[in-house]
């Protein structure tokens, strides 16, 4: 589905169109995952903590989100649950307010602003022909931050397990 496109004003990701009472669209960085397969591939510690460019992946997925100028909030070990799934539900729990969540795993260190700001446009752009959740393509793949809106509150805070949100898409 090829949806009208516009540009958002950087304010405009603040308010999104919504009630005063409810958060803007929020990022859950997910960085609550053991690395294990960081540590079987040889790397030491952990996979957040690495440095490129001088600097951690947890520090470039950062400044991305940051420069995006949406809100976000940062799923840690302690936050996390054992998978993925968990993780997106703790932080979904942690922002129940917000107009969208958009997931994004922090071991993805050349992401860039502007993608999250698309896909926060893309699921605005969906919302008046019923999309609910807006999954990134690149080169034929599947890609991230996947957005949600806030009807998918309740699938998204029940999560639990390795898989992701992916049975969450497949509800919708």
């Amino acid at each position: 589905v090829r949806l009208p496109t516009q540009r958002m004003a950087r304010s405009s990701f603040v308010r999104y169109g919504i009630k005063e009472s409810a958060l803007a669209p929020v990022v859950i960085v997910l960085a609550a995952g053991h690395g294990r397969r960081f540590a079987r591939s040889g790397g030491i510690g952990s996979k957040l903590d690495a440095v490129l460019h001088g600097r951690t992946v947890l520090a470039h997925v950062l400044d991305a989100v940051q420069a995006s100028g949406l809100h976000h909030h940062v799923v840690n070990a302690q936050q996390g649950g054992p998978g993925m799934a968990d993780s997106i539900a703790a932080g979904v729990q942690a922002v129940p307010n917000a107009s969208a969540w958009l997931v994004l795993p922090a071991d993805l260190p050349l992401l860039q602003a502007k993608t999250i700001q698309q896909v926060a446009q893309a699921l605005l752009d969906g919302a008046p022909f019923g999309i609910k959740a807006v999954v990134p393509r690149h080169g034929g793949q599947r890609g991230h931050p996947v957005a949600f809106d806030a009807s998918c509150y309740a699938l998204l805070s029940q999560l639990s397990g390795e898989q992701g949100a992916a049975s969450v898409i497949h509800h919708l």
